[in-house]
């Protein structure tokens, strides 16, 4: 992936972690999986 890109994907990750309570996710995993459970609840 190219440096700017890889940069832009870390300044999401902090901001999608400080929006929801400033949590540090254990993964990128778990940030997804946190996020999907959120889509699910609010698409219903």
């Amino acid at each position: 992936m190219p440096p700017g890109l890889t940069k832009a994907h870390q300044v999401l990750d902090q901001q999608v972690d400080k929006t929801y309570g400033n949590f540090k996710f254990e993964s990128e995993g778990a940030r997804m999986s946190f996020l999907f459970q959120l889509y699910q609840k609010y698409q219903a």
